[in-house]
């Protein structure tokens, strides 16, 4: 495996399954959301400890993870 993909994070969710994402989808990410750039830590804590969890009105595949950080509200969305 390359540095390139490489594991940025995995963390265990609240409702049974860990989540992974690699370096170069952390990359992706960040290219269509610039202001998620560097808070890759921040992302990961609301993954593994949400304060509310819940369903995607617009995709019935997606959960979406709610935690206030430090500086804004955050939610990661899990498919």
């Amino acid at each position: 495996m390359s540095q390139e993909s490489a594991d940025l994070f995995q963390v265990p969710t609240f409702l049974g399954f860990s989540l992974r994402t690699t370096r170069d989808y952390w990359l992706l990410i960040e290219s269509k959301h610039p202001k998620l750039r560097g808070w890759a830590e921040d992302v990961a804590q609301v993954l593994s400890s949400p304060d509310r969890i819940c369903n995607s009105q617009h995709d019935s595949t997606a959960d979406l993870f709610y935690h206030p950080g430090q500086q804004r509200l955050l939610c990661g969305i899990v498919k």
